[in-house]
């Protein structure tokens, strides 16, 4: 998805072709026999019995000559977790830099650190990395696309311990299989890719037990362990996101937990949830809770924080049992508004749009107060000139009607008050415009979740990806555009991502930071959107492209999105993310890229994961936006052959499969990635086009405001 991913991919690509085979050294994990106390010693019996490993190498970038520090390690494995056991000598014990204590904290890697790569599927495709430093703080990640794009939302519970000697340290660690909740236990094979790295920074020491090119993040030569555990199907489930809401501020900060969750139909049950702050006190000391089959979510009541912010908490899984399935760290944000404004109409964007008719403001008021307090008060709700409306406080929810036949072009403030024993208790103004034509282009969604490009509904069909990825110069100009003639979007975004408008962003990490962009984000956004006020085939701003993937922070993005709707109301905002549900706030459009990844085996076995992943992308996009925010759909038009010698391009019924399991499932706009890929198959050249040939001659079914026909969807017997 990343303007430089196939560039760099393809490089990636001719490098693999050009280097030895993974490497398959004579090394064997032993079982797990007796219990192993995770203290950092390795003075269990199972570890004095166990293989060592060969002594690491220098990372060959690093060119030295001399004998780096003695490190070298072991590795239990038992039906559930995999233990490594690894020996840093250490000549001067009284040098170490350890300074960093916080988890998952970058600045790990300038302390002296051990890091663990894993791949349970052994393909070298995917890859989980763990790091800690001799002080005992961990960090990790998920890395997907051989390592060219990382999962930044992943924080998994995992144990590790430290002990220091007088000329030595040891790391002990227990990764549970559990932890590896991206990867399905059907992926997980009995040979693994490991790599077991050390970084001695106080003399810059960076070395390796596999042989590696120039870094660490080289899937393509991790060394193939055999003999390692496959995950049970009975883990098969994860936690996605946690929500809090807060509708009292009484005492502490009250309200409720929406968790978000992934389950199979074997994994689909009764569960303890427990959830802990950052000191290690049960917030929720396990709870009862029902797991639906898919995406699926349950609510925690009545839970209470003593502030707002951000915070690190802890929340688990455990089955009846008391045997732990899935556990995360996660950045749980709690906001308290005492006062919520809702408008629902006009519906999008607070904005009356030329040639809407609308007739009337309508909208309700939230009030997350204790009625008790509120006794005798009084709510004053404004628009612009209009009479007040006055409503006594009995409930917490008001609802309100103001005219809208009345308003001129121009900008209203609709503002409410809530007032107690003669005191202003709470206050919040929205703004309310009715715009006047266009200077351009005027795009906006109505209410049945269309996309209205100067008055006429309009069925998204565009690429995502232009014509300069992977094209030569002379292809360029014979063929620059789609050549079909059903393509309606194609260079009809502006791109508004901060780490291109300003680089420093990403360097600095502030772009995963609760803070405003910089001056220089806010002055380049301004520069674009003044050049493109006029455009006539300006159809959105593009914000982010997978912000879960860095973790780029939902405060941030809501900031950017703000100051795009204040200066230029009339084009939506459009984020592609895998993760829509973190990103509601940011964007008026959410489109997922679920890529099935088809591949053909060993054995010539073709397979893909299952189009279930679209259906839960589509659902999950309605259901986190409220109905408010559309769903739009970023199927796979390429293959990831150049990271994954058993990928391959999807057939046309695949490819087919992708778009209309996404139509029937709300989708409301495609963008396939990527157009250049195509000619390259000939299934997608041929292919692509006849799609969108055909979602053309639909356009009157698909854009008809009436309600949608009723659809039952049935899978062939045997199949997903």
């Amino acid at each position: 998805m990343k303007k430089n991913l196939f560039w760099g991919s393809l490089l990636c690509a001719v490098m693999f072709l050009c280097s030895n085979t993974l490497r398959a050294e004579n090394f064997t994990p032993s079982p797990l026999s007796g219990e192993v106390k995770i203290d950092g010693k390795l003075d269990e019996v199972s570890w004095q019995k166990a293989q060592p490993s060969s002594p690491f190498i220098w990372l060959p970038s690093m060119n030295e000559t001399k004998k780096p520090a003695k490190t070298d390690f072991r590795m239990l494995v038992s039906p559930d977790a995999v233990y490594l056991g690894i020996s840093c000598a250490e000549p001067e014990m009284g040098k170490f830099l350890n300074v960093t204590k916080e988890r998952d904290s970058a600045g790990l890697f300038g302390d002296e650190c051990v890091e663990i790569f894993l791949d349970p599927t052994g393909k070298g495709v995917t890859y989980y990395q763990f790091a800690l430093n001799a002080i005992n703080a961990q960090w990790d990640m998920h890395f997907i696309e051989s390592g060219n794009t990382a999962i930044a939302s992943y924080s998994a519970l995992w144990d590790s311990a430290i002990y220091k000697g007088a000329d030595f340290w040891t790391a002990e660690v227990r990764i549970p299989l559990s932890v590896f909740y991206y990867t399905d236990s059907k992926a997980f094979s009995d040979t693994w890719l490991v790599n077991v790295t050390r970084e001695k920074n106080q003399y810059v020491e960076l070395t390796t037990w596999s042989p590696l090119r120039g870094g660490f993040h080289e899937p393509d030569k991790f060394t193939k362990v055999a003999g390692m555990p496959r995950k049970d199907p009975r883990f098969d489930l994860r936690i996605t996101n946690l929500q809090a809401y807060i509708t009292s501020a009484e005492k502490n900060f009250t309200g409720s937990l929406e968790i978000n969750t992934s389950s199979t139909k074997l994994t689909a049950g009764e569960y303890l949830f427990s959830l802990y702050d950052a000191a290690g006190t049960a917030l929720v000391p396990g709870q009862k809770v029902k797991v639906t089959e898919g995406e699926g979510t349950f609510t925690i009541d009545n839970l209470s924080f003593v502030d707002t912010g951000k915070r690190t908490i802890k929340a688990t899984l455990t089955s009846g049992k008391d045997e732990l399935v899935n556990g995360i760290y996660f950045p749980l944000t709690v906001n308290y508004n005492p006062l919520v404004i809702d408008i629902t109409e006009p519906f999008y964007a607070n904005c009356i749009f030329p040639g809407q008719e609308v007739k009337k403001i309508t909208g309700s008021v939230t009030l997350n107060l204790p009625l008790e307090k509120l006794r005798g008060g009084e709510l004053t709700i404004s628009l612009g000139n209009q009479p007040p409306i006055k409503k006594k406080v009995a409930d917490h929810i008001v609802n309100f009607t103001f005219d809208a036949a009345s308003l001129t072009d121009g900008e209203y403030p609709l503002t409410c008050q809530v007032t107690a024993g003669g005191k202003k208790v709470a206050e919040q103004t929205v703004l309310i415009r009715k715009l006047a034509p266009a200077p351009g282009s005027c795009v906006y969604i109505d209410n049945n979740l269309r996309l209205i490009v100067n008055g006429k509904p309009i069925f998204a069909r565009g690429w995502y990806g232009d014509e300069r990825y992977m094209v030569g110069e002379e292809i360029l100009k014979t063929m620059s555009h789609p050549t079909s003639k059903f393509v309606n979007a194609w260079h009809c975004q502006v791109d508004m991502e901060a780490e291109r408008l300003d680089t420093s962003e990403q360097k600095t990490g502030r772009v995963t930071k609760d803070v405003e962009p910089s001056a220089l984000v806010f002055s380049e956004m301004q520069k674009n959107i003044e050049a493109n006020r006029n455009n006539p085939n300006l159809l959105w701003y593009y914000l982010c492209d997978e912000p879960e993937c860095r973790g780029i922070s939902p405060v941030y993005l809501k900031q950017q999105y703000d100051f795009i709707k204040k200066l230029d109301p009339y084009h939506p905002v459009l984020i592609i993310s895998r993760s829509p549900e973190l990103y509601t706030g940011c964007a008026d459009i959410l489109s997922p890229h679920p890529y099935l990844s088809p591949i053909v085996d060993s054995s010539g076995k073709r397979s893909m994961r299952s189009p279930k992943e679209v259906r839960n992308q589509m659902r999950m996009v309605l259901s986190a936006g409220k109905g408010r925010i559309p769903a739009w759909h970023t199927p796979q038009a390429f293959s990831y052959g150049f990271i994954d010698k058993y990928a391959d391009y999807p057939t046309f019924d695949e490819y087919s499969c992708m778009v209309y399991t996404g139509i029937v499932n709300g989708c409301t706009g495609i963008t396939p990635f990527i157009y250049c890929a195509i000619f390259s198959c000939i299934d997608l050249r041929l292919g692509c086009d006849f799609v969108f040939e055909t979602i053309a001659g639909m356009d009157e079914f698909l854009l008809s405001p009436e309600k949608p026909l009723p659809l039952k969807v049935t899978k062939p017997a045997g199949q997903e």
